[in-house]
């Protein structure tokens, strides 16, 4: 691997723009220095790592604390008789200082500090380095975090823990602890891990048991927890100590799995040994130890809930691990939520729910895992039928989907409550044959769809939503800029159409910004984005027709949906509203609606009834034939593009290439004019997140699916209420009072 100098990395890193593919010449792109940063695995790298620490790119910073901290802790007894390790800890206290409003990089950090902490007092105790000493002795006491004990959370009890034995082992070295008795500790210790022999050795293994045991008796808080570290990660790696998980209960029940320090050791190396095993034969051990570890819990009387707090959060790690008896015996644990645990082969016809939440957090941990220098959202947006994670990576800004996992079926993969599955397979094929290219100015890009993961997903780019660049530019742009945006929707759709795919969800908030300039409107690239409802028609499938308008007209598919499955209300045509027929031409209707709401930059597209309810608005539009109104301000010329493809008829509308035939010509009539496109609307702008999506009943009335929504219109009509209360009021306690006085 190219070895690259911290200033010229700097230089060049600082000078990518995010949301774009970064390819550095030379072979010194991000990916590759992030593959440089996971083959450092010597002490010798050790200061290389604290440079990549101390970069300006946070996803750098993160990445090699993390992998600096597993080196130490791998390597810890060769680590703490290195040269300079005041130096070494400098360093870490000043990435202490500089970790600004990341939380997760401070706990990191913190960690990083106790282990080289740690490393100093066993080198004092072995070495009696007097330099060390009188470092150590200029430290001022640490600063204790503020933290709110109201709701436990993993990240108030990891940054406490490792608070509190930071704190003791500086206390330790300021009040000048007896070394000596540490020392012969750690040459013990030293000397039965170099020869594990007796370890393996069935007959020699009980008394090697017992003597490691007497170097974890009667330590202090911090060096049990080192110490234990140490111990289980060396077992862990051995593949010739037989009985394993025997030698790890005798070794530790006497120190008690109670105590928080022992606790918290064997589940953090039980899980990262894990993370890396991949075979029946590695994962046994460490599988049974955690869950023995679940089972603890219940026992602890002082620190229950951080114990709980412990495990679930290291446990949500392996919830997604590629072994299926692994999944199988992890899973249950997290998900059951108290109840008596059902096993895959348990679980039959019934349907257990699963906390939501807790299934996120673990597929946040999975994608951070998978994708080296993935810094994603801590929640994702929520669709109809999947999860949309939203995050930056090394090629750039990137959004990632997944099936919706409701239950612990859903997860197991046994039986699944819905169709969420075959959907979601169905839509990876959708987003394979559209954005496979990579190369695509229509659509985003299609960075993975991994066919052999657990669980399915894909990656896609990801940019400034259309609907924040229209509102941030109101009557900033050209004529021309605008002209352009309304191309590049209608290239999008046609691409789709070209490739067979009836897409059902165009609306501008489907659409991206992966690039802006200034000055020449070729610097505007609008990509579609989201496919949650695309269907890729093709023959063979009995939902679908092929029906055409007359003989001189081609055949195009058409195929009637789910009942329920929530559309785009404002957006939608008639023929799907009422009857939920789809087409190419139920996608012109969208397409024609999005390029009057983007010619509003964003707003709807039948504002002038916004004081009416959504299923009034249906109404209106799809019984009464209800226009878009023609504004002074619109061009003539787009305007009445728009109206002409407003039809109610489908096979009246005008195809997408005509549309786009049109527009050209009128682009082209105004190429030369840079005159700002100037609206004069007083109606609100739309954000994605509140396109009512929904289906109508039998009664006629709009359903809204989004719980958020809901509330939303609620507050609204709660509101509306009140207000028109409050003005019939004096009226209505006016003529109370007069049947008062006349009676």
């Amino acid at each position: 691997m190219v070895a690259i100098e911290e200033d010229e990395l700097g230089l060049r890193m600082g000078n990518l723009r995010s949301g774009q593919l970064l390819i550095v010449e030379n072979f010194k792109s991000e990916e590759c220095l992030f593959h440089q940063i996971n083959n450092m695995t010597s002490v010798s790298n050790v200061q290389e790592l604290l440079n990549f620490s101390l970069h300006e790119n946070i996803r750098f910073r993160k990445h090699s604390v993390r992998v600096l901290t597993k080196l130490i802790k791998k390597n810890f007894l060769e680590f703490y008789k290195l040269p300079k390790l005041d130096h070494t800890e400098n360093r870490v206290t000043l990435l202490l200082k500089d970790v600004g409003p990341d939380k997760e990089l401070c706990y990191m950090h913190q960690q990083l500090h106790c282990w080289v902490m740690a490393a100093i007092f066993f080198n004092i105790s072995v070495k009696q380095d007097t330099n060390l000493i009188q470092h150590m002795k200029t430290r001022t006491p640490l600063q204790a975090p503020t933290l709110s004990w109201k709701i436990i959370t993993f990240e108030t009890v990891f940054q406490d823990f490792y608070f509190q034995l930071r704190t003791n082992i500086l206390s330790k070295i300021q009040n000048k602890m007896p070394f000596s008795r540490l020392s012969i500790t750690v040459r013990e210790l030293e000397m039965m891990l170099s020869n594990l022999e007796a370890l393996r050795d069935c007959s020699r293994q009980v008394a090697a048991t017992e003597d490691l045991t007497k170097c974890l008796k009667n330590l202090s808080r911090p060096f049990k927890y080192i110490f234990t570290c140490i111990i289980a990660r060396t077992i862990f790696a051995d593949k010739y100590i037989g009985n394993a998980s025997n030698v790890i209960q005798k070794l530790f029940s006497n120190s008690g799995f109670e105590n928080l320090e022992t606790f918290f050791a064997l589940t953090e190396e039980a899980t990262e040994h894990l993370l890396c095993s991949y075979t029946k034969g590695d994962s046994f051990v460490c599988l049974e130890l955690l869950t023995e570890l679940w089972d603890k819990v219940k026992y602890f009387k002082k620190d229950k809930d951080k114990a709980y707090k412990i495990i679930s959060q290291n446990l949500s790690k392996l919830m997604y691990h590629p072994l299926q008896d692994v999944r199988n015996k992890i899973i249950p644990l997290l998900l059951s939520e108290g109840s008596p645990c059902a096993s895959a082969p348990e679980l039959g016809h019934q349907v257990v729910q699963a906390d939501q939440k807790q299934i996120q957090t673990s597929i946040k941990l999975y994608l951070e895992n998978y994708f080296f220098g993935l810094d994603i959202k801590e929640f994702p947006d929520e669709d109809v039928y999947i999860w949309i994670f939203k995050g930056k990576h090394s090629f750039g800004e990137v959004q990632i989907h997944f099936q919706k996992q409701e239950s612990l079926n859903d997860v197991l993969r046994t039986n699944s409550t819905d169709d969420f599955q075959q959907r979601f397979h169905e839509l990876t094929k959708v987003v394979e044959v559209l954005c496979e290219e990579n190369v695509s100015k229509f659509v985003t890009a299609l960075w993975g769809a991994p066919h052999y993961q657990i669980p399915k997903f894909y990656a896609i780019e990801d940019g400034q939503p259309l609907l924040t660049f229209l509102h941030t530019q109101e009557n900033k742009l050209s004529i021309s800029d605008m002209t352009t945006i309304l191309k590049c929707i209608l290239e999008a759709i046609g691409y789709c159409h070209k490739h067979s795919v009836i897409h059902r969800d165009i609306t501008p908030g489907s659409f991206i910004i992966t690039s802006t300039g200034r000055g020449s409107n070729q610097d505007i690239c609008v990509k579609l984005s989201t496919f949650i409802l695309a269907r890729l028609p093709s023959y063979g499938t009995t939902d679908i027709r092929y029906v055409n308008k007359d003989t001189e007209k081609d055949e195009f598919p058409e195929f009637t949906g789910d009942k329920e499955e929530p559309i785009a209300g404002r957006f939608s045509a008639p023929e799907s509203l009422l009857h939920h027929r789809y087409s190419f031409y139920s996608d012109i209707w969208m397409v024609a609606c999005t390029m009057y709401s983007v010619m509003l930059y964003g707003r709807n597209p039948y504002f002038d009834l916004d004081h009416l309810t959504i299923s009034n608005i249906i109404g209106q539009v799809v019984h009464h034939g209800h226009p878009v109104e023609k504004l002074p301000f619109l061009p003539e010329n787009l305007y009445s593009l728009v109206a002409a493809i407003l039809k109610h008829e489908p096979y009246n509308r005008i195809a997408i290439d005509n549309i786009l035939q049109e527009l050209l010509k009128f682009q082209t009539s105004v190429a030369r004019k840079e005159k700002i496109y100037v609206v004069d609307c007083k109606c609100s702008p739309i954000e994605a997140e509140y396109i009512e999506r929904g289906h109508l009943n039998d009664l006629g009335m709009f359903v809204i699916y989004s719980k958020r929504l809901q509330d939303r219109t609620k507050i609204i009509e709660d509101k509306f209420i009140r207000v028109h209360f409050c003005d019939f009021f004096p009226f209505v306690f006016g003529i109370f009072t007069v049947i008062i006085i006349f009676c």
